[in-house]
């Protein structure tokens, strides 16, 4: 989990971090557990929590020891389609 006070500082790091890299695969695994987290309280974090989690399987399956190309996401965490 992010451990930065306040977590939004740690997600927009992370978000940051996808910006110069969108296949970081760390990235999107934290930020799927951040939103997932946030989503049993607030229903409304449960679509950029798969999103991120989708994305990182993606990721995964597409390894080959090269980069995938992605899209950057939003600000809000989302990603771009």
């Amino acid at each position: 989990m992010l451990r930065y006070a306040p977590p939004g500082e740690g997600t927009l790091r992370l978000l940051a971090a996808l910006d110069l890299d969108p296949g970081h695969q760390q990235a999107h695994e934290l930020l799927a557990e951040y939103f997932q987290h946030q989503a049993r309280a607030n229903p409304e974090f449960q679509p950029k929590a798969d999103e991120h989690a989708h994305r990182l399987s993606e990721l995964r399956a597409n390894h080959d020891g090269h980069e995938a190309s992605v899209a950057p996401v939003e600000p809000d965490g989302s990603l771009l389609k």
